[in-house]
């Protein structure tokens, strides 16, 4: 019996060759494949890890200069840690990819037809406090672990907003 992840791992067996240096290299499998596909669409990539991200790269045609992956994300909403997701992939492309247009073009929607404009501000709200203080002090970290605590003393002394209030209900907010 095989479960999801086994299912990764054999597909990464096909998919890449391990290179004398322990690096993975795309394999003639992957090679045919990448000539099969005009694009390849992942939606929730936000929760792709490091195995979905090398099979990914290997199909593509990035390595021929010809990239065709389209990602389709949202960090606040990544929930598959557990399953070794990996958002700061989604965030290493978000902060690098252009704006303008080009072969890398990180296109923003703001357009949410699911939700009230007052719901949609509250929970923005609450997740630019939560993943701005996480996504800062996790990079922060990595590179300078005593600069974290600066930062997050410096926050608290320039007025950090803390708990925001998104509506009310009789006397209580929430």
């Amino acid at each position: 019996m095989l479960d999801f992840n086994d299912l990764e791992h054999l597909t990464l067996q096909v998919l890449t060759v391990e290179e004398e240096d322990g690096t993975r290299v795309p394999s003639q499998a992957a090679g045919e494949l990448s000539g099969q596909y005009e694009e390849i669409l992942v939606d929730e990539y936000q929760d792709s890890n490091l195995v979905q991200e090398t099979l990914i790269q290997s199909i593509s045609r990035e390595r021929l200069g010809q990239p065709n992956v389209f990602m389709v994300g949202d960090v606040k909403q990544s929930i598959y840690r557990f399953r070794l997701a990996r958002p700061e992939l989604f965030m290493e492309k978000y902060d690098t990819y252009s704006r303008e247009e080009s072969s890398h073009q990180m296109i923003e929607l703001q357009q949410n037809f699911r939700s009230r404009a007052s719901v949609l501000t509250c929970i923005n709200d609450i997740f630019y406090q939560i993943m701005t203080k996480i996504w800062e002090a996790s990079v922060i970290q990595k590179k300078r672990p005593f600069i974290r605590e600066l930062r997050l003393k410096r926050q608290r002394k320039s007025g950090d907003p803390g708990p925001v209030s998104c509506g009310r209900y009789g006397n209580r907010s929430f």
